[in-house]
């Protein structure tokens, strides 16, 4: 009864590892983030393959109406399908194809660029899904130093308690 057990237990063992290697032949690399930038600020949307490339790849940037943001084509970036919406806005570092690293740095950012962007390429079946969220940006605090002679304190200093004593009269003998 015991050996039928681990018999069987080997056996279920055996198909899922055959099942779990066919899988992962079949199935491509794909790498997901999540980019949050405010509105007007520039953002760097990575992909990069780790692994050894062949001397000449593309890749494809596309955003989620599979508009596209940036081809670049035999390790070169090729703006002639670029859309209009990304031209003059994006970059990408072509030093760095060599190396696997395809990212790109979107400037300008407004509220419409929010969504999710794919990088491809296909010549090793690779994928990096982003998700960009834009955030409306933060009202600017600006704080204001004064500097004044130290005879100007002193007189602010001496002048308090009076100020207070007029405001108690003020406030509390009515």
């Amino acid at each position: 009864m015991n050996d039928r057990k681990t018999q069987a237990s080997t056996n279920q063992s055996a198909v899922l590892v055959s099942f779990l290697c066919l899988t992962a032949t079949f199935c491509s690399v794909l790498s997901q983030l999540t980019v949050v930038v405010y509105e007007e600020d520039p953002a760097l949307l990575s992909c990069i393959y780790d692994d050894p490339l062949p001397p000449s790849v593309s890749a494809y940037w596309r955003d989620q109406n599979d508009l596209v943001v940036l081809d670049i084509i035999n390790n070169q970036e090729d703006r002639a399908s670029q859309n209009m919406q990304f031209k003059g806005r994006v970059s990408s570092f072509p030093s760095l194809y060599s190396r696997g690293n395809f990212s790109i740095v979107m400037s300008n950012i407004t509220m419409t660029d929010s969504g999710p962007y794919d990088c491809l390429i296909p010549k090793v079946d690779y994928q990096t899904k982003i998700k960009l969220t834009v955030l409306a940006k933060p009202p600017v605090t600006t704080v204001v130093t004064l500097t004044a002679p130290p005879s100007a304190v002193t007189m602010v200093t001496a002048s308090l308690p009076l100020l207070s004593a007029v405001l108690w009269a003020t406030c509390c003998l009515n």
